[in-house]
Parts: structure tokens; sequence; C-alpha cells
């Protein structure tokens, strides 16, 4: 038996590109990369104000008490490991990680 429908034939048709993104202005794209700016800097601002301190810490305990008090800010003249050594000898690191008296 034969069917005298017709099919719908296809039809060419052009592709439809999606709408072009409105471009931004120069005075939001300013704005953008200073707000960018401004968070690096903060970001930044903060690690020195975090990691400066612990450097600092670090770096004093190689000095003696005539440069601390001398130069609080200045480079040791020296690399004295014994002062470690000395605060390991009396347990002041077992004070400042437990908290308990030796």
């Amino acid at each position: 038996m034969t069917s005298n429908a017709t099919l719908p034939s296809r039809v060419a048709t052009t592709p439809v590109s999606p709408p072009a993104a409105p471009t931004a202005s120069p005075f939001a794209s300013l704005l953008r990369v200073l707000g960018r700016l401004v968070v690096w800097g903060a970001l930044a601002g903060l690690v020195i104000a975090i990691v400066y301190p612990l450097l600092w810490m670090i770096l004093s305990g190689f000095k003696t008490n005539s440069e601390i008090f001398g130069d609080p800010f200045g480079l040791p003249g020296a690399l004295r490991w014994g002062n470690y050594h000395a605060a390991w000898e009396n347990d002041l690191f077992k004070i400042m990680v437990t908290d308990q008296k030796p």
C-alpha cells in the first residue's frame, strides 16, 4: 500500500550566530584593572605583615643581645647556632610547644 502523503522537504537555512556580547567601555575596563590592583596590593600587604615578623624573629635568634638592642632591624653579624642550641638545652622549646614546666 502506498501513501500519498508528502514528506516535508528540508529547507536550507543559514546558521544564526548568537548575538555579539556588548563591548566593555574603557571606563569599566579601567575599574576592573584598578580593582584587581587593589586586591593584589591588599594581599601583598597581608603577606608582608605576616611573613616579615616571622623572618625578623628567626633572624633575631642568631643575634647577640647587644646586636638585638643596638640594631633591632639589622641582619646578624654572624649566624650563631649556639643560641638555638642553648635554648634547646634549657628546654625553652619544650616550654613553648607543650606549655609545661620542665
